[in-house]
C-alpha cells in the first residue's frame, strides 16, 4: 500500500493540487488529503480520473503490483500508424534482448529488467493491435 500512496502523492505533486481540484471539480483540501493521509483513501472514481487526466499511471501500476498483476496501458492508435511494423519491431527487440541475456546461461538483474521492459512494450502493442481490430470490426456492424 505504501507504493500506491507514494505514487498518488508524487502524481498529485507533479500535476498540481489546484489544477487537479479544478479539473475534478473538488476542493484542493480533499486532494491534499489523498496525498498526505496515512492510508490510501482516494475514492475509486477519482483514482481513475486522476490517472486519465494526468496520463501518469504510476499509481495504477502500483495498485496492480500490490494485487500481483501488471498494468499495461493500451495507447490510442493514430491514423497512419504503422501498427504491424511497430508490432514486428517490438517483438524483434524483445527477442534480441532475451537472446542476448540468455547467451551465457545467466540472467542478471539489469538483463531481467530490460527483458521485462521489452516484453511489456511488446504486450502493449499486441493489446493495441487487438483493440484496433475490435474497433474496425465494430465499425463494420
Amino acid at each position: 500500500m505504501d507504493a500506491i500512496k507514494r505514487a498518488i502523492h508524487d502524481t498529485i505533486t507533479r500535476y498540481g493540487v489546484k489544477r487537479l481540484a479544478l479539473l475534478l471539480n473538488m476542493s484542493a483540501t480533499n486532494i491534499y488529503r489523498w496525498g498526505e493521509s496515512e492510508q490510501v483513501s482516494i475514492p475509486l472514481v477519482h483514482f481513475v480520473r486522476v490517472n486519465e487526466i494526468t496520463g501518469d499511471y504510476a499509481s495504477a501500476m502500483a495498485l496492480c503490483e500490490v494485487l500481483g498483476g501488471t498494468f499495461l496501458p493500451v495507447p490510442r492508435r493514430d491514423k497512419g500508424d504503422k501498427l504491424d511494423i511497430k508490432l514486428l519491431k517490438e517483438f524483434a527487440e524483445f527477442l534480441h534482448v532475451r537472446a542476448t541475456a540468455l547467451a551465457d546461461g545467466k540472467v542478471t538483474t539489469a538483463e531481467l529488467v530490460r527483458i521485462k521492459k521489452e516484453g511489456s512494450e511488446t504486450i502493449t502493442v499486441i493489446a493495441q493491435a487487438m483493440a484496433d481490430a475490435e474497433r474496425i470490426h465494430n465499425e463494420g456492424k
